[in-house]
């Protein structure tokens, strides 16, 4: 199995694509799939959906994603991204690999499940919410999905050892943009001018302020990240942009947040006289690990090498619109001490993901799925 998935990764690895626009992948995950006797059919554009039909009346699905990231690869290995400018630095390609191996072992196996499954590729995690599009497609109803799985590799962890936790996985995430609008005048005389650049720096502290008198049991993020203003050495500047994120783990605290971030701007630019136009960003729901699946997961993997995840995770995943009409949940699979995602010079030993594999299986065979939240 495990050069099974080494020869998908490293092909996948050389042909590396963004966002929805994927028709290199969707083609080598077509032709990989074709032997296999699923239903397959695209979702979403270039994603690619395979259903196994073992004649039960549920079905369980799996997720992976198939886009790279706009990087220019710096890693030196044998196959790299034969694509300037992109490369699968974030794992998608090892994803998509244990899930071609994992589809591989259902066509020789769909008659002994307990329940059907379907196999999701799907495009655009990066950027541009593909799970979302996946799930309006129609796709988990038409199947009968009960519930959803996904892992995504994570170094830092031991290779091979599985991370995760019940509840909050990873957070909602908005991009927050606040526009400054106050008067210019030359620097000799500022008192004739609204500076905007002064009311940026008393928002970033009120933002700030705002976050500190937060409970401290409510895990979030409020971060300012740039911070532009004014040309020249001498002009007082009558625009300010600010831009930066935050972050929760349930709708309600996300809305607060953005409210009270909000509140505290505009606020503290009005003394200065400037105009503060704060806006957010959609961005992606709370990644909620259902607790039942997780029971699940843990008793189908009581052998494999587990790590419990203490907190959640502040980054964010499009994973989370599939648990908005289904249960589900994600793990992490460790890829040991390596380069970080998202860095040009990742890469991993595919050796690590062989227990992703075996999860994925696990679960596809565990024989009891009663009692499943709904």
């Amino acid at each position: 199995m495990l050069e099974t998935i080494r020869r998908h990764r490293r092909a996948l690895h050389r042909i590396p694509e963004v966002g929805f626009d994927l028709p290199e992948t969707q083609a080598y995950v077509l032709a990989q799939l074709a032997p296999l006797g699923a239903r397959v059919q695209s979702v979403a554009g270039c994603g690619v959906a395979a259903y196994f039909d073992a004649g039960r009346e549920e079905t369980t699905a799996f997720r992976c994603d198939m886009d790279a990231l706009p990087i220019q690869e710096r890693t030196g290995c044998p196959f790299a991204s034969e694509h300037p400018g992109k490369m699968h630095a974030c794992g998608h390609d090892a994803h998509m690999a244990t899930m071609l191996a994992f589809c591989e072992w259902l066509a020789q196996h769909a008659r002994e499940l307990p329940c059907n499954v379907l196999a999701i590729f799907q495009p655009a995690e990066e950027s541009g919410g593909g799970a979302r599009f996946v799930a309006e497609s129609g796709v988990l109803e038409e199947y009968g999905v009960k519930r959803i799985f996904a892992l995504h590799v994570q170094p830092g962890i031991p290779a091979g050892t599985l991370c995760s936790r019940p509840g909050a996985f990873m957070s909602t995430a908005s991009e927050v943009h606040i526009h400054l609008t106050g008067v210019s005048a030359h620097a000799a005389r500022a008192r004739d001018g609204r500076d905007a650049m002064l009311a940026g720096a008393e928002a970033v502290r009120a933002a700030y302020a705002f976050d500190a008198s937060l409970p401290a049991d409510m895990p979030r993020l409020v971060r300012l990240c740039s911070f532009h203003a004014g040309n020249s050495t001498n002009i007082v500047p009558d625009l300010a942009e600010l831009s930066g994120t935050v972050r929760a783990f349930s709708l309600e605290d996300h809305a607060r947040i953005k409210e009270g971030v909000r509140s505290a701007v505009c606020e503290a630019c009005a003394p200065f006289g400037v105009e503060a136009e704060v806006s957010f960003s959609e961005g992606y729901p709370p990644t909620i690990n259902d607790p039942g699946l997780f029971e699940r997961f843990r008793a189908a993997t009581a052998d494999l090498p587990f790590q419990p995840l203490p907190d959640p995770d502040l980054t964010a995943e499009d994973f989370s619109f599939y648990l908005q009409r289904v249960p589900g949940m994600m793990f992490y699979l460790g890829t040991g001490e390596s380069e970080p995602l998202h860095s040009p010079l990742f890469t991993l030993d595919e050796a690590a993901l062989l227990n992703g594999f075996e999860t994925f299986r696990r679960l596809a065979m565990f024989p009891d799925w009663k009692g499943d939240a709904q």
